[in-house]
């Protein structure tokens, strides 16, 4: 499980580096081949059942992130970085496919909202939090915008 993550950044990575060469139906094949890739890394290390013994609702906005940035740093700083790291991928397949910023960030929104809508009814040992939603967004705009200048030329 820890690797799908890296893994997922090498395929981006290596689809980005190849879409420069490729002719324009391998290009969509392989943006989409990655954005593929980068939903089921999301689904597949935020739906598998957590370790708490129930589950949490985080409701105010920015709460664990000041948590987070609060001296003792480990555990919780770790969970914003991964949050955010998590989505990155996402966003840079959003921007390989010539997806807009904006609806890039709207879909993180979405995706996100659900994972964290679906740990809340159906998965057991998560922690359903606000501020994980602005976190995936933010990784998913870093991603987008470290491609897009790449796609857009």
């Amino acid at each position: 499980m820890r690797l799908i993550v890296p893994s997922v950044f090498l395929l981006v990575a290596v689809v980005a580096m190849w879409m420069a060469t490729a002719g324009r139906t391998a290009r969509s094949t392989a943006a989409n081949v990655a954005l593929v890739a980068s939903v089921v890394a999301v689904l597949s290390l935020t739906l598998a059942p957590g370790y708490a013994a129930d589950k949490d609702l985080e409701l105010v906005p920015l709460g664990e992130i000041v948590d987070a940035l609060t001296p003792p740093f480990e555990p919780l700083l770790a969970e914003v970085v991964l949050n955010v790291v998590l989505f990155v991928p996402f966003g840079a397949a959003l921007a390989l496919r010539r997806v807009s910023v904006g609806r890039t960030v709207l879909a993180a929104v979405a995706l996100s909202a659900t994972v964290e809508l679906a740990q809340l009814l159906v998965v057991s040992g998560r922690t359903t939090s606000v501020d994980d939603v602005l976190l995936n967004t933010a990784g998913a705009w870093i991603g987008h915008a470290a491609l897009w200048a790449r796609t857009t030329r």
